[in-house]
């Protein structure tokens, strides 16, 4: 099966190589007009293909690494949030060990006196 997959594999990328081969050979000598805020006269179809190919690839690259900028602060400021939370958690946590040390002492104290009263 493994074999059937890298064969069709080969097949397609010698086919996609010769369909681009054949669109160069037959655009090699096609010119064309272009307007790109100025107006461009006789540009061969090729490096016109070339420049759109290598624009479009630059910018789905920094499209991709803006998102990925992007969600990396997103989540540094997840990571901040929960920090917070967590000290604000154990800060909870340490009054409250404090506040039920002090009422057990208090309880302790009143068990003694009531012991003291009552003996």
């Amino acid at each position: 099966m493994k074999r059937i997959a890298a064969y069709l594999k080969l097949v397609f990328l010698v086919t996609v190589v010769l369909v681009v081969a054949l669109v160069a050979f037959n655009n090699r000598k096609n010119v064309v007009n272009v307007w790109f805020f100025k107006s461009y006269e006789q540009i061969n179809v090729l490096w016109l293909m070339l420049v759109t190919s290598v624009i479009s690839i630059v910018t789905w690259w920094l499209l991709t690494a803006t998102f990925g900028v992007w969600r990396d602060l997103r989540e540094l400021a997840a990571e901040a949030e929960r920090k917070q939370k967590d000290k604000q958690h154990e800060d909870l946590a340490r009054k409250l060990a404090e506040t039920e040390k002090r009422i057990d002492g208090q309880r302790e104290e009143a068990k003694v006196r009531q012991s003291e009263d009552t003996g």
